[in-house]
């Protein structure tokens, strides 16, 4: 979550200018009196930070985000549990993330996997000004590519088994980046299972499936202790 910046605001018996001092910011800005074009100076500062923590591509009428979701909490600041142990995974009925393998390293290029009850939590996962994609958002973005080759065109460039790897062509980088099982990570390199916000039932949801084999995708669902991948939508 980025956080609003505090800012200070010096009185005559400080400065005779009654400027407002943004702390945390580049430097000193003078704006005299005036409180909206402050608020204007630190809006655009936001979405400066927000811009570079999650870049996104516009494809069709919709903005996405360009890399797996990362982040360990939630929209109003309280931490999402790491969770490792497989039994204790299984059992879940709140939300948690991991690594691929448990692996901080796979993270730093993956991202984190999410089991669908950090999707659904009343605190909100995606970070402000985004939300979670449902399966018709990306029927929306599958309608505009063509169904059948949706796949290629969004897969990386390379990573792929048996040379199954994408074109990229709106820089979206989906990786072969696999998924959780309660007990196993399974599929890295072959394909790539990401949760969509849409529920199933109350034991299921739905997630797109890219794959090495084929340049179409699909949608199926599976339990919501699973663990998958998440890319986000900005809100227009």
């Amino acid at each position: 979550m980025v956080k609003s910046l505090n800012f200070k605001k010096v009185t005559k018996k400080e400065n005779s200018n009654n400027s407002i001092i943004p702390i945390g910011s580049t430097g000193l800005v003078r704006v005299g009196n005036s409180i909206e074009i402050t608020s204007k100076i630190i809006r655009e500062h936001e979405e400066r930070i927000i811009n570079k923590l999650f870049p996104t591509t516009k494809i069709g009428s919709q903005i996405w985000m360009t890399n797996n979701l990362d982040v360990d909490c939630y929209a109003n600041g309280d931490q999402i549990p790491e969770v490792q142990n497989p039994i204790e995974w299984e059992n879940l009925k709140t939300g948690a993330w991991c690594y691929y393998n448990n692996n901080p390293e796979d993270g730093k290029r993956l991202g984190k996997i999410y089991n669908w009850y950090a999707l659904n939590d009343p605190r909100g996962l995606a970070p402000e000004g985004f939300k979670i994609a449902s399966i018709e958002d990306w029927k929306v973005l599958f309608d505009f590519l063509g169904e059948n080759i949706a796949g290629y065109k969004l897969k990386s460039i390379s990573g792929w088994k048996e040379n199954g790897n994408g074109s990229n062509e709106f820089e979206m980088n989906i990786l072969p980046a696999g998924y959780r099982m309660y007990n196993i990570f399974i599929g890295k390199d072959d394909y790539t299972h990401i949760w969509t916000s849409t529920e199933k039932n109350e034991n299921s949801a739905v997630f797109v499936n890219f794959n090495h084999y084929g340049d179409n995708v699909f949608s199926s669902d599976t339990f919501k202790y699973t663990g998958s991948y998440v890319r986000c939508l900005k809100l227009q």
